[in-house]
């Protein structure tokens, strides 16, 4: 990728920021968070330079998006095939698994029904992640 990006006062190369392709980012809690191969990449969002990674591992999959919701400080992210939750106060995570062989393109969360809206190439799946384990709550092509 030989693109720039302007972050805060200095500008830097993309290739200082990625290390697979880059499909989505969110803010939250001071930090960003950059969906990109198989890491979640931590970025300070003042420079715009990588401080981290999420994970130390990578996830299994590639993922596909990510999205931050400051009123529970709950982390969501989205692997081609899952979705985990991650609550900050406790570092706990909960995954959901898709039951069809579609992939996950994106998904938004609506945090006052505790709903996830996941979107597939040919249908959309209604996720209430609200119990002690996720389920589907409505489905359609």
């Amino acid at each position: 990728m030989s693109s720039t990006a302007i972050f805060g006062q200095g500008l830097i190369t993309a290739g200082e920021i990625f290390d697979g392709t880059p499909r989505d980012i969110a803010a939250g809690n001071g930090i960003l968070y950059l969906a990109q191969g198989r890491h979640l990449a931590l970025l300070d969002p003042a420079t715009g330079l990588r401080t981290g990674n999420y994970t130390s591992l990578p996830y299994s999959e590639q993922l596909t998006a990510v999205e931050f919701d400051n009123t529970s400080n709950k982390l969501f992210v989205a692997t081609e095939k899952r979705i985990y939750i991650y609550n900050q106060n406790n570092n706990t995570h909960k995954i959901w698994e898709a039951p069809t062989s579609a992939k996950i393109i994106d998904f938004k969360i609506i945090p006052t029904d505790s709903k996830i809206i996941a979107l597939f190439d040919d249908s959309v799946m209604i996720v209430d992640y609200s119990a002690s384990q996720t389920s589907v709550f409505s489905s359609f092509t």
